[in-house]
């Protein structure tokens, strides 16, 4: 019955969130019922209540569909065709939980229950905004919850039977048979998901009657926390998923620009894009950019989930086999996308005019050199986006296939990366409203950091320098780039104000620049080496570090067998460590896998993996990487800062003890 009261829950869910849809368009359309941002009687009030209320309880309900899931999980419950597909009775309890999104079926439901959570708290955390926004807001955001509900329960339901029920499921995919699954989907995907409330605020806005610029920077100024706590939950997914990919492939390497890796950067980029926009919007300028990339983030989001869920891609990322989901995706993603910006180019021309500001900008104030590291931010994400989707159209057209790989991406998007490193170093120490060329090129914080910048470049030529001219001269501009965005971010830190925010945004910045130095270095300075070993042989790696094969055994596991190999590793004839790489071969997925073993310290990181197997040798792989611990360390800085920023936000909610005349009625009828 647990398989069935989850798919009962999730109809229900539907049913409700049609009903509010109902009751929210008879709502704005009564000229009796919520004429103002204030409620006049008692049926207004509990009318209102009654919409907000509605989003928890689908909530609710689809909370229900996702836990019954993980039960059956937990159980082995075989008659479910999802469990019989993704788990076995060999499967660690963990990963029997993870499963549950491991797969197309169950991560479109993990989705579906983060969209109506966001849209829970969206329901009630709405601050100042008139009762009408408000409601046209829970409408877009009941539309979108009713799309991917009924494409779940037609198209990709994981709450199908199986007769006749088989003794044993067919297992996990080994890949996925990590600690990472349990943390780095789920958050990507709040990422994903929380691109839908700037999508549904701006939407709301524009469908309404009326265009008060008063509101609608009311609006932007809700919008902020959301985007923030967007990106927060982009940086932190995207960090764990490199971080994954490292430790768990066995490749050696934290990025690949495989086409799913992609598609999560290209809403990291523009939420990146629209929290600085923000910030030139306290200007009253440039309203523009942020309604565009407010319905850009959630486009890509959904151009990420057709590219993932419709069965174009083959990877470990990639759920989907039947192209009938993807066509459905498809349909649903122009319709959306379509419809956002038909609205956008109609209604528009008529806000800006309402707001009567004046978009022009002079330089080099703040303002300016933002909007220029933006609209640099916005073509790196047509870089990306467009060496992502060009093979992939030209496939499905049959016009051929073509490889677009790692030269592309690095010709094409490091060269974008590099100036808006020097704009953003420039922004932080640049004045807002007026300034000459004159006092920008006299300013003390900016010389300052120009000749700090100068001195930690040449210090790195002389440190690397014996590494060769071509290895130097990209180590070197990277120092100068990351050292600039650095040594500005901790001058420009002395003239505010040390709240959460400043503290926050100068963590996030150093992390940037950190991570341009340590993505180059690693990169850079990076040894692989191949080679076949026996028991007892020894192979240098590099800076006197080298290794000692000793013990390969076999141990059996509950639903795999695994080769490991003893391999000791010395530092100058001391032994300073023993490492265990394995090659698995799993039982039911007759599959494969390598689990690397890897030593670390603050200047490197030594990666072993096991290649193929002979009778009395073994094939490993090696992998120096120097000053990647910097890397995720500079992943964690930018998660931090954005943090501080989220908590520095103060409580402007709107607040009501239970009855109508407690609710605000400072606002304006939209």
């Amino acid at each position: 019955m647990i398989v069935e009261i989850g798919h009962f829950s999730l109809i229900l869910a539907t049913f409700l969130a049609i009903a509010q849809l109902v009751i929210s368009f008879i709502t704005l359309r009564s000229p009796n019922l919520i004429a103002t941002s204030s409620a006049k009687s008692s049926e207004e009030f509990y009318t209102f209540n009654l919409i907000r209320q509605i989003p928890l309880v689908v909530c609710l309900l689809t909370t229900i569909s996702l836990v019954l899931l993980i039960i059956s999980f937990i159980q082995n419950d075989f008659s479910s065709l999802y469990v019989a597909s993704h788990s076995s009775r060999e499967l660690p309890l963990i990963f029997r939980i993870t499963a549950t999104w491991g797969a197309h079926e169950g991560s479109l439901l993990l989705w579906l229950w983060m969209l109506t959570a966001w849209g829970a708290v969206a329901a009630f955390i709405n601050g100042n905004l008139p009762q009408r926004l408000v409601i046209r807001i829970l409408v877009v955001l009941s539309f979108l919850i009713i799309s991917f509900n009924l494409f779940i329960i037609y198209t990709s339901s994981p709450f199908l039977r199986l007769f006749p029920i088989p003794e044993n499921g067919r297992d996990l995919n080994p890949l996925l048979q990590d600690i990472g699954l349990a943390i780095h989907p789920p958050t990507l995907y709040m990422g994903y998901v929380g691109t839908t409330i700037p999508f549904a605020a701006v939407v709301a806005f524009f469908i309404g009657k009326e265009l008060n610029a008063k509101i609608f920077m009311d609006l932007i100024k809700w919008l902020r926390p959301w985007i923030i706590v967007t990106s927060l939950f982009l940086s932190i997914g995207i960090v764990l998923g490199s971080w994954w990919a490292y430790y768990e492939l066995g490749w050696g390497g934290w990025w690949f620009w495989d086409p799913v890796e992609n598609v999560s950067l290209l809403p990291w980029l523009v939420s990146i894009a629209l929290l600085h926009m923000l910030y030139v919007n306290k200007r009253n300028i440039l309203h523009n950019w942020v309604i565009i990339l407010s319905l850009a983030g959630f486009s890509l989001s959904l151009i990420g989930t057709f590219i993932v869920r419709s069965g174009i891609l083959t990877s470990v990322h990639a759920f989907a086999t039947d192209p009938a989901r993807g066509t459905a995706i498809l349909l649903f993603l122009l319709l959306t996308i379509g419809t956002s910006m038909v609205i956008y180019v109609i209604k528009v021309p008529s806000l800006i005019k309402s707001l009567n500001t004046d978009n022009s900008l002079s330089f080099p104030t703040r303002e300016s050199l933002l909007f220029l590291m933006n609209v640099l931010f916005t073509a790196a994400m047509f870089v990306v986006l467009f060496g992502t989707l060009y093979p992939l159209i030209l496939e499905t057209l049959g016009l051929g296939q073509i490889s677009v790989g790692r030269p592309y991406f690095h010709q094409s998007f490091i060269p974008i990366a590099a100036p808006t490193a020097l704009l953003l170093g420039l922004s932080l120490n640049a004045k807002w409203g007026s300034q000459n060329w004159r006092s920008f090129l006299e300013n003390a914080k900016i010389r300052n950091s120009f000749w700090i910048t100068v001195i930690m470049t040449v210090i790195g030529i002389v440190i690397f320098y014996p590494h060769g001219f071509e290895k130097v001269l990209f180590i070197s501009i990277a120092i100068a780039l990351g050292g600039w965005v650095i040594s500005t971010s901790l001058i420009s830190i002395y003239s505010e104000k040390k709240s959460a925010r400043a503290i926050g945004k100068t963590l996030a910045h150093i992390g940037f620049g950190m991570f341009i130095i340590a993505a180059t270095l690693s990169t850079q300075l990076a040894i692989e080496k191949d080679v076949l070993i026996q028991k007892g042989d020894e192979f240098d790696i590099v800076d006197d570090y080298r290794i000692v094969l000793g013990d390969v055994m076999q141990i059996e596991a509950s639903n795999y067998i695994s080769v490991i190999a003893e391999i000791e590793l010395y530092k100058s004839d001391e032994l300073i460590d023993v490492l265990h790489p394995e090659k698995r071969s799993y039982i039911l997925f007759a599959m494969p896998t390598s689990e690397s073993a890897i030593y670390s310290t603050i200047g490197s990181d030594i990666l072993i993996a096991i290649g193929a197997l002979q009778d009395d040798s073994i094939s490993l792989r090696i992998i120096y990487k120097p000053f990647l611990l910097f890397l995720w360390i500079s992943g964690i800085l930018v998660s931090v800062g954005l943090l501080l920023a989220i908590v520095d936000r103060k409580k402007k909610s709107t607040k009501y003890n239970g009855t109508p005349e407690s609710v605000n009625d400072n606002k304006a009828s939209l």
